[in-house]
Parts: structure tokens; C-alpha cells; sequence
């Protein structure tokens, strides 16, 4: 680091006097430079130094300076004890006064309050309230500055304490040195390197301290030579600028370390400034100098292939890896003077020591170094490289070489300065080191002799040099920017270029170097020209395809494509170089170019190696098909780069090698895949049949690729390819072309018209099926019987199964199955019997009424039982054996139909209270439901929900009686909770009704004319069951009556019709209104009424029921319009009734 000056003035006031300038600093952006001169404040340019404003406003010496941080106002204090505030157009707006000399001042910059500091107060001025809060202090105070997150302020004091205080000027904490000396220059530290901001204090014991906000000490205290009057960060804070008595000015690490000391002056400092772009600083001098500098930092720094090391905060070493961008910093807390590695030796000047660093891999792959030797003398030396197990340290002319622990070994002495020095390599402790003079001179030398070899000459100094991994060849580069390349064998001349301030060989690839000048950066390959690209800054090391250039401090890596010098091997036919700079960078498509270029030369081992990079696998295959023939002659070579030429696409040019190197069967298949038939066509050569069906195959197969697919089945037919044609009218649904297929069929193609068959059958075209089935003999057999089956064409199955029974169970069977899908369960139990299978729609139907009983569908359930009970009456009809067992089933399903036939409307009306329902027909229904469960439990049917229904109407319709005993009997059953509350209060208030029913509500018996309770079945009387109507199950005015067993069911159906026939009035008679019965007394036996005569002398002593028997006579004699008789199916008889009203129907 070091310091140039760019401008410097000297202020005097208007009698030559010398002004000293107590207090400067920058505007915020760095354009302007304000210092104090005696009474006024001086505005520069600070470019150039230019005076640009001379402010005046004070009546004393201004003794300092303060700008705020929004660059909006600045302020200046006096000797004449005022403050004064100008805006940054340089125009005063606002002014107070202390009680003495303003000593310092400083903005806050977070809240910019000016705090200002006489010798015995400091005040807090608000730019809001345009107020000041002035504080008395004991103590006179020197110096003050807020901290940079504006919440402390710090206050020095020429008794050696510091004060903190917080934004409110109320103290927090109170520093006291140890040696008590006066404090005159303070400044904070931002948390960029710490926890909390650090506050850094100067006093004139020559001590640089430092404290957190709290007080307390965080760093111990560094002795800096000198008394220090100001203060200033530097660059981001990572450097503190202190200058003081004596005219000495010196620039610190953030930890004290003393960094450059670059003014020795005998007028003292009492003002610095630094630039806001940290690269220019200004100082202030008591005999009226102010000075300007530009800051200049020296790169420190070493590389060693893709390693780079530089030094970091003067202080620190940062060891890059450059490729894989891994960092590792080592802390030398002292300032790095030089910087040398090689392998994994790191070498580290000291101002007092020399530090030897090794590197290991830790478990984590990153990079570490560890101390391995320190040379604890003072090694003063120009130029530093580190080798295995010495160091060689340069001193103008003389080289040194030492042990990494510092023994002296041996020495060399130059006739020149050496300019330049760096280890290409060797064997542990036998590297070799090349040497650049300043008289032009490249030598070479080994740590373990003392022979020094001369190896080129140039006319100019040695600027730098470089040799490639192979030790075959060197560049150099001279003062006049002229790099030579020489060979190292013959020490000869191969070029020069011109306007070169560096160059490297690539790490990677001997015959690569790159040179840089006037930021253009050469890449070249031996004798080739130089492939140019324009890059910022100048090179320093080359690894692979990776370019690492240095501007300024900063190294970047570039990564460059490699294909400019990999196309000019390619021309010279440099087939290993090309691969080895393609191993390097370059795209896929340089990769492929190789490839193809180094297959046409046949150098099959660079091919195979570029295509497998690419993973071209055809490629590979191709090249290893080729070896595997053995034989690499002409023809061979050249069939192969015909198929590399049809794989790339160019299908002529392929066809025309095959074609001369006699291989015409490959590009007739070439262009048959490729479905250019017509070109194939040109290569089948003696035309056979075998390649004439084969072209025709492939047409096909190209027709089927572009969906033509009726004009690939006609070529598979033209093909005689006929199973690939049917399947292809199978897929689009082509039965016409099917059976033209069948048509034009010669009957000896059995397999051929069978599949069209079948394939017929399957799509559903059955007509076309019987005819192919025909043409092969089949239409009576059993495939035509289930080809009408499968088309549920039953009228010709039945037709055929006519003709041959033995073909019913191959109709019926399906039959019945299709009846049964389509809810035809009657026709489907016909044909399970007819094909032997009746117990299938048994379950059918049963599953049915399950599933209807679970989702809660009761009327279609009690349809499903009551075909259920037709079902076991139609089998006992129609078989003899188990007939009461079937009987009897159907005695119970039909029961079960009217049970939920019935329970329907209960469970709409719980579902719905308010449905169509008049409560007479729910009455009739509850009732009847009671009594058709009494002694059974049906799945679904809630005998609550029966009791509730019957027990709701019963009340509307004033059966008090009935409904008590309803009530009494819901109470034994589980409630619902719903319900619970309606039960308990019908319970009690049902005690209030009188205990009877209503006469309308008596059931009468029409056979004994007696009345009997609502909810009987059965007369209590004549034990006469009472018949029900299912509309709204009302008592029907019907009695029964039986046969004498001497009648049969047909003769009594005859003497009914013909009692109809006499009793029918002719057209000429007239039709009594009312009707007579006119009893023969001498046959009274014969004619007596049987109906009015039980009920006029009924007497039951055996209290059974005694059905009614009429004989012929009487059958004959009664109304044919008040009998109605139910026909059942045998075994089961005819039952007959009367009405008793003829009016009701």
C-alpha cells in the first residue's frame, strides 16, 4: 500500500500568514472537499484541487467541520463559540451559540442530530425543532462522534475518560484509561467484523484502544508511536487512517496492526478525511498544507496451477481454488509482505518472520493449512518461492537458499538484477528454479546445486516467463512487451509477438499457451495463429479451458471454448492434439466435427473416444461392427462410411458407395425402411418374387406409419400376407372388406375363411359370418348356433334348436341369461327350465329383493317376493316332486310381498309426514301390518313404525281404546329418540279419553253380521277371515265359499257361465229394477239360500271355522255378477267368493 500524491495547497490568508487547518471533510459524494482556513471554510473540487466557494460567516478561527450523511446540510464551529449550519447549496440556515470554543462536532446518521462540544458542555441540536439541548459537563472535551447505527454517542475528555451517552445525551457508560493521558481523536467500528460495534480511542500515550458500546475493552490496547490528533475508517472499515504530532500519519488494521506509515512531516496533522469511494484521502497540516492522495494497494499474491493465493485486509492470506472456487483464509494478524506457493507449501513473508504453511484435505474435502515451519529472523528480500523443502529468497543480485526452518544451504550471485523468479518443478528437493535478469538473461538453476545454466538471451529486461508441462518450450516476456518463444532442447527462436504484458502455458495441454496485452488475450497452438478474445485485465494462469486474469486485486475465471485452435488441428489432420484441446472445452457439435472428421481418416480410436464423449451410440456400433469383420480392407471402409452416411441422412450418397462397392442388397433395404420404394425399386436387380413380396411388405408397413391403412391391408393381400390384413380390417371395423375377403377366398383356405369367420362374428356382422361359415360346410353346426347366440338372433337359434334339440342348452341357457339382465325374470325362469338351470333365476331375482330391502325400496321388494312366490308356484305347477315344499314357499313369499307392499306407505309416511295419505288407508294398513307380523321379523320392516302409524291414526279417528293399547305395546319396544317424547305424552294424555272406540271403526263380518274390535283378522264369531282390499286395505264385503267334492273347479266354471246365459235378459224383455229370489218350497232342502241361511241359523258350538259348501244347484241358482272366482294353478285350487253387496265393486 502506498500513497501518491495528486494535488497539494498551501493556505495563507491576505498577509502571507500560514492558516492551520483544524478540521476537514468530503461531501457526500466525494465531488467537494471542505477545510477550515483561519475564519473561513474553503470549498475544493476534489479532483483537481479548484476553489470553488470560500464561506464566511465566523468572527474566530473555525475550528471544525461536520457534514451530515443525507448530504443535505453541513456545519461549521468556531472559536467565536457559534455553530453555524449551511445547506448544500452553501447558504447559512441556522446558527447557535455555546459558552466557549467549539472544539468538535459530528451528525448522527440515522436521525442526523448535530452534536457539538465546547469545553465544558456539548449540545444536541434537532434539524425538526430547529432546538438545541445543551449538557454541562466537568471535564473539557476534545473530540466526539456518534455510532454508525446512531444510538451511542462518545464524548473524549483531556483528563483521558471517555463518556457514552444515548441519543437522549443521557450517560450509559464511562471509559477510563489506564495511563490517564488526553484524548483527542475517537471513531467507531461497524459490525462488519464484530458483534457490536467497536469504539476506537487514540490518546497521547501513543495508545490505539478499543471498546464496545458498553465500556467494556474488547481487544487489547496497541502502542502506535505516536500522539494522535484525528482519526478516519478506510475502505469499508477494514482500515483505520491515524495522524497526529509531528507530522506522522499512518494507516492500521481494524485490529491495530500497524499497516504503512507514508508521511513524515514536521507540521503537525490535525485534520483527515477519506474519500467516500475509499480510494483518495486528504490531510490537514497546522502550517496551512493540505494535501491529496490517491491510495494505491500492492497485489500480493501466488499462484501455482489452479491455486491462487493473495493476500486479504493486508493481513490475512486467502488460499482460492480456482476450478472448483474453494477458499481458506488463513490470519497472520501481521502485514503479509510477500506471498510464494508451490504444491502444498505456502510460504508467508512477515515484517518479522518467514511462515511455511503445508496443506492437508480434511474429512469434508475442503482445503487446510497448517503451520509447519517458522523462520523467526528477519528475511529482507525483493522476491520469495517456496520448492518441497527450501526457500530460495532473492536480494537484488544474490539468490539464498534456506531450509523451510531457516539453515542457510547456499547461495547464487547474479550478474544482473533479478526481475523475475519461479519453480517449474522437479523431484523433492532437487525443483528446478528459473531466473530473469534485468539484462535480458533466462537461467536455470536446481536447489541442490550450485550450477547455474543460461538458457536464452533477450535484448530487454525480463518482465516474466513461463514453461510448458512438458519442459519442451518457453515464452518470455520483456520489458519493451515483446514475448519470445523459444525451444527449450534446441534454444531456438520459434516466434514473437508484439504488445504482450504476460504469459502462461495451459496446465492442461503442453503445445496451448495464452498471452495478454492491451487487454486482448491470445490463445495458441504451435505454429497455428493466434485465436484472439477481448478480456479485461491481463492473464496469470491457464487451466484447461479456464483463463485466469487479473485486474486490479480481483482474479477472475473465464471460461473460453477451445474450438478455433481445435479446427486448426483438424486442418493439418492433428488428430491426438484435436482430442486432447477437445478433452479441454468444446461443444457437442466440435465433439461430433472430430468424430466425423477422424472417421474418415479411420482413426477409429479418436472417433470412438469423441462419439462416446457426445454418447452417439450408433456411431459405436457402427465402428464396432466394422471390427468386427476382421478384414479392414477398401471395401469394408468404404461400406462403413456409407452406413455413417446413411445414418446422418444422406441416403444417395450412401446408395451410390453400396452400389459401386457392390452392396446393392443394402440399399435396397436402406430404401425400403426409409419408404422410398420407388428408389428401392431401382436395386432389387433381377427383379425376384421374394424381393418383389418384401417391397411390397414394406410399402404396407409405410402405409400403416401414415394411417392408410385400407391401402396397406389391399398390399398385405398382394403380399398374400393375409393374417396382417385381416388384422388391420379387425382394427378399423371393415367387415365388407372382410367378406370380399372370404368371397374371393379359394374354400381349400380353411384357416384363412375361419378366422374371417370368426373375426365376422366377433364384430357383430353376423349375416357375413353365416355366409363364410356356409362356404365352409358350418351352417347346421353348433358354431352357427353360437353365432346367433352371441347376436341374440333367438328366432333363428330357436329355429335351428327346432331342428336339432340337442342344441337347447346352447340356446336356452344364453337366453335365459338375457332375459334375466332385462328384468324379464317369468320368460327367464322359462328358459332356465327349458336349459335345465332354474335355480339361476332364483338368485338373480333374490339378490334383487335383497338389494331392494337394503336400500330401503319396499314396494319394489314386495314386487320382487311376489315373483318370487309365482316362481315356486310355477315349478310346483309344472313337477311333482317337492311340491308342498314349494307350496309352502310360496305361501311365505307372497306373504312377504303383501307385508312390504304394505310397509311402504308406513315408511313414506315416517319418511314424510305430510304425503297424500288419507288416515283411514294408513289406519287399514297399520292394523293389517300389525297383524301380518305378529309372529314374524322381517329385514327392514320396524314394527315401531307400524305401532306409531296405527297409534297416530288411531287417535285422529277417535279409537281411544285401540290407541291405549298401542301405546301400552310401543312401550315394550326400543324408542328412537325422536320419538321418546311423543310416546311418554300420548301415554298420559290417552288417560283422558274415554275407553272405547268408534263404532265406524268396528270391523263387521259380512258372513255372521258381526261387529268386531279394528284390529282382528278373524271374526270372533264364525271365525271367518276377513278379506282385505291391497288399495287401501279396507274389509272387502266377500265370504267364501267351497265346492262339494263332487264339483270340479272346470264344472263349476260351466255352470257359472251358464247360469250367466239363462239369467241374461233378452232384448225384449224388460230388465227388472230389483232383483227376486224365489224359493221352491217343495225343494226347499235344494234350494235354500246357503248364505242367508247360515247367517239366519248360524250356531258354532265347536268354535271352528265351518266354510260354506254349495252344490250345483245352488252355484247354478246364484248371480253370476256376485261370485268371483281366483283360477290358480294346480296343485293349488280355485278359490270363489261372494259379494255380498253387488253395488260394491
Amino acid at each position: 500500500m502506498h500513497c501518491i500524491p495528486i494535488w497539494l495547497h498551501k493556505i495563507q490568508d491576505k498577509d502571507k500568514i500560514q492558516q492551520c487547518i483544524y478540521s476537514i471533510c468530503f461531501s457526500v459524494d466525494g465531488s467537494q472537499l471542505l477545510a477550515t482556513a483561519g475564519h473561513d471554510v474553503l470549498i475544493y473540487r476534489s479532483i483537481d484541487g479548484h476553489l470553488l466557494h470560500t464561506l464566511k460567516g465566523h468572527k474566530e478561527n473555525v475550528i471544525c467541520l461536520t457534514n451530515a450523511k443525507n448530504g443535505k446540510l453541513f456545519a461549521s464551529g468556531s472559536a467565536d463559540k457559534t455553530v453555524i449550519l449551511w445547506s448544500s447549496k452553501f447558504e447559512p440556515v441556522g446558527k447557535y451559540n455555546h459558552n466557549d470554543t467549539v472544539q468538535c462536532m459530528d451528525f448522527n446518521s440515522i436521525t442526523h442530530h448535530l452534536a457539538s462540544c465546547s469545553s465544558m458542555e456539548f449540545g444536541l441540536y434537532s434539524l425538526e425543532q430547529k432546538s438545541v439541548q445543551k449538557y454541562k459537563i466537568l471535564f473539557k472535551i476534545n473530540t466526539c462522534a456518534w455510532s454508525t447505527d446512531g444510538q451511542s454517542l462518545a464524548l473524549g475528555y483531556d483528563n483521558g475518560c471517555i463518556s457514552l451517552r444515548n441519543r437522549s445525551g443521557e450517560e450509559v457508560a464511562n471509559i477510563e484509561l489506564s495511563d490517564g493521558q488526553s484524548v483527542w481523536a475517537i471513531t467507531w467500528l461497524s459490525s462488519r467484523y464484530n458483534e457490536d460495534e467497536i469504539l476506537c480511542i487514540t490518546d497521547w500515550g501513543q495508545k490505539l484502544s478499543f471498546y464496545n458500546k458498553y465500556g467494556s475493552e474488547t481487544l487489547k490496547n496497541k502502542n502506535i508511536h505516536l500522539e494522535a490528533l484525528t482519526i478516519k475508517t478506510m475502505c469499508n472499515d477494514s482500515y483505520l487512517l491515524i495522524g497526529g504530532c509531528k507530522g506522522k500519519c499512518g494507516i492500521f488494521s481494524f485490529e491495530g496492526i500497524k499497516l504503512s506509515e507514508f508521511e513524515d512531516k514536521h507540521s503537525w496533522i490535525w485534520a483527515s478525511s477519506v474519500h467516500p469511494c475509499s480510494k483518495f484521502l486528504a490531510l490537514g497540516c497546522q502550517d496551512g498544507t493540505l494535501a491529496y492522495y490517491k491510495i494505491e494497494f500492492n497485489v500480493i499474491h501466488g499462484l501455482y496451477q489452479e491455486k491462487y493465493a493473495y493476500r486479504e485486509n493486508m493481513t490475512d492470506v486467502v488460499v482460492q481454488d480456482l476450478v472448483t472456487n474453494k477458499k481458506v483464509q488463513i490470519k497472520c494478524r501481521d502485514l503479509v509482505k510477500k506471498i510464494a506457493i508451490y504444491k502444498d507449501r505456502l510460504a508467508v513473508q512477515l515484517p518479522s518472520k518467514v511462515v511455511v504453511y503445508e496443506s492437508s484435505l480434511n474429512q469434508t474435502s475442503e482445503m487446510h493449512y497448517r503451520i509447519k515451519e517458522k523462520m523467526a529472523e528477519n528475511a529482507i528480500c525483493n522476491l520469495l518461492v517456496v520448492c518441497s523443502n527450501n526457500l530460495v529468497l532473492c536480494q537484488e543480485t544474490r539468490l539464498q537458499c534456506l531450509s523451510l526452518a531457516g539453515i542457510y544451504e547456499r547461495e547464487w550471485t547474479m550478474n544482473s538484477v533479478v526481475k523475475y523468479l519461479k519453480v517449474i518443478g522437479g523431484s523433492p528437493g532437487k525443483e528446478q528454479i528459473l531466473v530473469g535478469l534485468h539484462n535480458g538473461q533466462v537461467l536455470m538453476l536446481h536447489v541442490n546445486s550450485l550450477v547455474v545454466q543460461q538458457l536464452f538471451n533477450v535484448t530487454k529486461s525480463v518482465r516474466c516467463f513461463d514453461v510448458n508441462i512438458s519442459m519442451d518450450k518457453a515464452a518470455i516476456v520483456d520489458d519493451e512487451n515483446k514475448c519470445s518463444f523459444f525451444d527449450m532442447k534446441s534454444k531456438k527462436l520459434l516466434f514473437q509477438e508484439s504488445d504482450i504484458t504476460s504469459v502462461v502455458w495451459n496446465s492442461k495441454f503442453s503445445d496451448m499457451a495464452c498471452f495478454s496485452g492491451k487487454h486482448i488475450f491470445n490463445i495458441k497452438v504451435n505454429e497455428f495463429p493466434a485465436h484472439q478474445q477481448r478480456i479485461i485485465g491481463h492473464v496469470i494462469g491457464m487451466w484447461g479451458s479456464r483463463i485466469f486474469s487479473l485486474n486490479d486485486s480481483i482474479v477472475s475465471v473465464i471460461e473460453v471454448a477451445l474450438s478455433v485452435p481445435l479446427y486448426q488441428c483438424l486442418e493439418k489432420k492433428y488428430f491426438n492434439k484435436a482430442y486432447q484441446i477437445a478433452c479441454l472445452n468444446v461443444t457437442d457439435t466440435d465433439w461430433k466435427i472430430l468424430a466425423r472428421e477422424a472417421l474418415e481418416n479411420f482413426e477409429l480410436s479418436i472417433a470412438k473416444k469423441a462419439f462416446a464423449n457426445i454418447k452417439e451410440f450408433k456411431y459405436l456400433e457402427l465402428i464396432a461392427l466394422y471390427e468386427e469383420k476382421g478384414s479392414h480392407n477398401d471395401k469394408d471402409k468404404h461400406c462403413l462410411l456409407a452406413d455413417v452416411l446413411a445414418y446422418e441422412g444422406k441416403f444417395k450418397e450412401a446408395a451410390r458407395i453400396y452400389q459401386v462397392w457392390g452392396f446393392e442388397h443394402k440399399a435396397f433395404t436402406m430404401f425400403t425402411d426409409l419408404r422410398m420404394f420407388d428408389l428401392a425399386q431401382e436395386f432389387i436387380g433381377s427383379n425376384t418374387a421374394g424381393e418383389n413380396k418384401e417391397l411390397l411388405i414394406k410399402r404396407a408397413e409405410w402405409a400403416m406409419s401414415i394411417d392408410e391403412h385400407k391401402v396397406a391391408a389391399e398390399l398385405y393381400i398382394s403380399a398374400e400376407e393375409f393374417d396382417r390384413a385381416i388384422d388391420i380390417m379387425v382394427h378399423n371395423c371393415w367387415t365388407h372388406m372382410l367378406l370380399e375377403l372370404g368371397r374371393h377366398s379359394d374354400k381349400a383356405e380353411e384357416v384363412v375363411l375361419s378366422r374371417i369367420g370368426d373375426e365376422l362374428r366377433k364384430l357383430g356382422d353376423t349375416e357375413s359370418a353365416v355366409e363364410i361359415y356356409s362356404k365352409l360346410g358350418k351352417d347346421m353346426g353348433p358354431d352357427m348356433v353360437s353365432l346367433h347366440v352371441e347376436a341374440h338372433n333367438w328366432d333363428q337359434a330357436f329355429a335351428l334348436v327346432e331342428k336339432n334339440p340337442m342344441f337347447a342348452p346352447l340356446v336356452y341357457l344364453p337366453y335365459a341369461e338375457w332375459l334375466a339382465e332385462n328384468d324379464k325374470f317369468v320368460e327367464a325362469q322359462k328358459a332356465f327350465l327349458k336349459g335345465g338351470r332354474p335355480e339361476r333365476a332364483f338368485q338373480v331375482l333374490q339378490m334383487l329383493t335383497e338389494n331392494a330391502v337394503d336400500e330401503q325400496r319396499f314396494q319394489d321388494a314386495g314386487h320382487y317376493y311376489w315373483l318370487l312366490s309365482r316362481q315356486y308356484l310355477n315349478i310346483a305347477s309344472n313337477s311333482n316332486d317337492n311340491s308342498d315344499k314349494m307350496i309352502n314357499q310360496y305361501n311365505l313369499y307372497d306373504k312377504y310381498a303383501s307385508i312390504y307392499y304394505a310397509y311402504n306407505a308406513i315408511h313414506r309416511y315416517m319418511e314424510d309426514p305430510f304425503m297424500s295419505y288419507q288416515p283411514e288407508t294408513l289406519f287399514n294398513i297399520s292394523r293389517f301390518l300389525m297383524n301380518e307380523t305378529k309372529n314374524i321379523h322381517l329385514k327392514g320392516v320396524s314394527k315401531f313404525a307400524i305401532l306409531y302409524s296405527l297409534s297416530k291414526q288411531a287417535l285422529t279417528m277417535r279409537a281411544f281404546k285401540l290407541a291405549r293399547q298401542i301405546l301400552t305395546k310401543l312401550q315394550q319396544l326400543r324408542i328412537p329418540s325422536e320419538y321418546q317424547d311423543y310416546v311418554d305424552l300420548a301415554s298420559l294424555s290417552i288417560r283422558a279419553k274415554p275407553f272405547h272406540d268408534n263404532e265406524d271403526l268396528l270391523s263387521m263380518c259380512y258372513r255372521c253380521l258381526t261387529y268386531n274390535s279394528p284390529v282382528v283378522q278373524t271374526c270372533i264369531t264364525c271365525n271367518h277371515k276377513f278379506i282385505f282390499s291391497y288399495i287401501k286395505f279396507e274389509i272387502l264385503p266377500l265370504i267364501e265359499f267351497q265346492l262339494e267334492d263332487n264339483i270340479s273347479d272346470n264344472e263349476a266354471l260351466k255352470l257359472i257361465q251358464n247360469s250367466y246365459d239363462e239369467h241374461k235378459p233378452k232384448e225384449s224383455e224388460e230388465i227388472p229394477d230389483v232383483d227376486k229370489f224365489i224359493l221352491d218350497e217343495e225343494n226347499q232342502d235344494h234350494l235354500v239360500d246357503p248364505f242367508t241361511y247360515k247367517l239366519m241359523n248360524f250356531e258354532n258350538k265347536e268354535n271352528t271355522y265351518q266354510p260354506i259348501k254349495v252344490n250345483k244347484t245352488i252355484l247354478q241358482s246364484m248371480s253370476t255378477t256376485s261370485i268371483i272366482v281366483c283360477k290358480w294353478p294346480k296343485p293349488l285350487k280355485f278359490k270363489y267368493y261372494r259379494n255380498v253387496l253387488p253395488g260394491f265393486s
